[in-house]
């Protein structure tokens, strides 16, 4: 279990207290709701994130390991109104957190609260179009029950091409799902995060269904059936193949080749009665269905758009444009389609749930789904002094 570094207790309103600095990050809290909190380096007070909360960033210039930084705690009107107590924590493992399970940290939004923000991902011993198992347990709940949730699953792979002439589909983007104000039901709750999809090795002829990319894994949040959010993983990406290249289905579709079209998107579902964002996109068409364009190939969908349209011969499209969320207070793009090959494949980024490029040759040059991403944050609640 994680352990405070330094908590005093007691009348402290006049004095202060030292923390000799071994990371870049300190949190303060006082749990008195009449005090304040004050962070002083080199004799200089830091601005307060709230008037009992204090957050200092790593970016601070002047704040250096092994630096001795000074904490004083005081009543609104300089006096006591009973006892201050204050919680000082050394960002990383030595955080107490509300919840145990993937990557926790603690993040400072731009009104200068403190949220809990909770990372899960796979790992290396997940086969891709597979999932990775977690389980986010809270030893202190949030303040209203509710939590925001992004879950994003495993993009879909790139399709081979059947010579270097010729130009598979992109990979469709894992589904998108953001949900504002997930209610906590229970403590423990599992989640599961999708490999991306896999990529083709061997063309296999015409109508070839075993040179499409792989479907990404689908990612989950939720302690029972009726509770849990699916985002559905991406759609691989089509083979050329003559009367054949159609992309699958997936949380968005794959691109096509020859004269097909692209994919429907099937972005996944959420509970009945929670406001949900659901994001997902159809592949890019060729030549709406009726032109034989040969040596054409499509991107795949994203959650900001479909995959790109192509009307004529020797064309290769980008994949659909992804969508930004600052959910884990870093603004990142995610579930970008793949796409079409055209140049050096390149795999979908992994955490992001993006699809892989499509193929230019039989061989190679394509690239496999981006992995998924479930990201869960709330209002970090201090824990009660000792």
């Amino acid at each position: 279990m994680p352990q405070t570094v330094l908590e005093q207790t007691g009348n402290v309103y006049a004095g202060t207290v030292a923390l000799n600095v071994s990371t870049l990050d300190i949190i303060a809290a006082a749990t008195h709701p009449n005090a304040q909190v004050l962070v002083y380096d080199g004799g200089v007070a830091k601005p307060a994130a709230a008037a009992n909360s204090v957050s200092v960033q790593a970016s601070a210039p002047s704040l250096n390991a092994s630096k001795t930084i000074t904490v004083r705690v005081t009543a609104e009107d300089g006096k006591t109104t009973g006892d201050s107590i204050i919680n000082i924590f050394r960002d990383g493992s030595n955080i107490v957190y509300n919840a145990e399970g993937g990557i926790s940290k603690l993040v400072e939004k731009e009104d200068g609260s403190l949220y809990e923000v909770h990372t899960f991902m796979v790992d290396t011993s997940t086969p891709l179009g597979g999932q990775k198992t977690h389980t986010l347990t809270f030893t202190q709940r949030p303040a209203d029950n509710k939590v925001e949730v992004l879950v994003v699953a495993g993009g879909g792979g790139g399709g081979l091409a059947q010579d270097g002439a010729h130009r598979g589909g992109g990979g469709g983007a894992g589904g998108y799902i953001y949900v504002p104000a997930y209610p906590i039901t229970a403590d423990s709750i599992t989640v599961k995060v999708g490999a991306g999809g896999t990529k083709p090795t061997s063309y296999g002829g015409a109508y070839p269904n075993s040179s499409k990319g792989g479907t990404g894994g689908k990612s989950e949040f939720g302690s029972t059936a009726a509770d849990t959010i699916t985002a559905n993983g991406g759609g691989g990406g089509a083979s050329h193949a003559e009367n054949s290249g159609l992309g699958n289905s997936g949380g968005s579709g794959g691109g096509s080749t020859w004269k097909g079209n692209g994919a429907a998107a099937q972005p996944g579902t959420a509970p009945a009665g929670i406001s949900a964002v659901k994001l997902g996109n159809r592949g890019g068409n060729i030549g709406n269905g009726n032109t034989n364009t040969v040596y054409t190939g499509t991107g795949g969908g994203g959650a900001g758009g479909t995959g790109g349209d192509a009307t004529g011969e020797n064309q290769a499209t980008a994949g659909g444009a992804g969508t930004t969320s600052s959910i884990s207070a870093q603004a990142q793009v995610y579930a970008r389609g793949g796409n079409a090959g055209g140049g050096t494949g390149a795999d979908g980024t992994a955490g992001t749930g993006n699809g892989g490029s499509g193929g230019t040759s039989a061989s190679g040059n394509l690239g496999k789904g981006g992995s998924g991403i479930v990201i869960v944050r709330w209002p970090w609640v201090a824990p009660a002094a000792k």
